[in-house]
């Protein structure tokens, strides 16, 4: 990567209300890697009608002429993997259409393997979970459905990596992006992402689920991450005649706490 290359920003309004900059974690010939935080749609999407776009809003910045993304050589963006709107993580970005076309054809194959990192609750004992279930948009609802008949391929698996009592923190590999795959198979798995409230109800984690004497300051208490704990941590990329290419997103913040405080808890209980 460039060492003056670090991250992409984006002014009040462009893609947000308030200003955003987000981390470049990689810079390759033809793409590039960035972190997306939660919040922010990676591209347009009809259940997001209205709201602005990652790539849209790189989109807009080009015709600006914009000096960062010249240098980066950035001339039509284009996402490889999929994000929703509601994770955070990576988002592999094609520079130009060439790169586009080659980097599309590696998914679903084992040119592209994508490593998300959740927390959840899941059955007793359960520390390795295999899901292959056809996906299809529901028809009317803003949801994702099981169908054998319209869904297409995909393919979860999921790891256990650390426990903290009833909670742990898991691995969900996959060769494919396809929009709530990694929320619904979890479901189907009988694993409940902590914020999970579409597929299925798992409350947001407060510190005074953790410890019993919590003092409340008489402000409504937050809690320690306001959002579902999903994130695409790490992704691997094998184009044809290269080496691969590992890149990786750490947690946000308020997850990386969440971690922390979990851990702390279940070792003092």
């Amino acid at each position: 990567m460039k060492a003056e290359a670090r991250f992409i920003s984006f002014r009040e309004g462009r893609l947000a209300e308030t200003s955003v900059r987000l981390d470049l974690i990689a810079d390759q010939e033809g793409w590039f890697a960035i972190s997306k935080p939660p919040g922010i749609g990676l591209v347009f999407d009809p259940w997001q009608a209205g709201k602005i776009d990652l790539v849209s809003a790189l989109r807009t910045e080009i015709g600006t002429g914009k000096h960062q993304l010249a240098v980066l050589g950035i001339v039509a963006p284009s996402a490889i993997n999929r994000l929703d709107v509601d994770e955070s993580g990576l988002a592999i970005v094609a520079k130009n259409e060439t790169a586009s076309a080659a980097l599309k054809n590696l998914l679903g194959s084992s040119g592209l393997k994508m490593t998300y990192e959740l927390l959840g609750a899941a059955p007793v004992g359960a520390s390795v979970l295999e899901c292959s279930l056809p996906l299809s948009r529901h028809r009317e609802q803003q949801r994702v459905v099981v169908s054998h008949r319209s869904g297409k391929i995909a393919s979860t698996t999921f790891r256990r990596i650390e426990s903290f009592g009833s909670v742990s923190r898991w691995e969900a590999k996959t060769f494919y992006s396809r929009i709530h795959q990694i929320r619904i198979h979890a479901a189907e798995s009988g694993l409940g992402i902590l914020g999970e409230r579409l597929y299925r109800s798992v409350p947001l984690v407060y510190m005074s689920h953790l410890k019993r004497r919590f003092r409340r300051s008489g402000k409504p208490e937050r809690p320690i991450y306001g959002h579902i704990a999903l994130h695409l941590r790490r992704i691997e990329v094998r184009l044809p005649d290269q080496e691969p290419t590992m890149v990786e997103a750490p947690l946000p913040r308020g997850y990386a706490v969440l971690i922390k405080q979990l851990r702390r808890f279940s070792t003092e209980s």
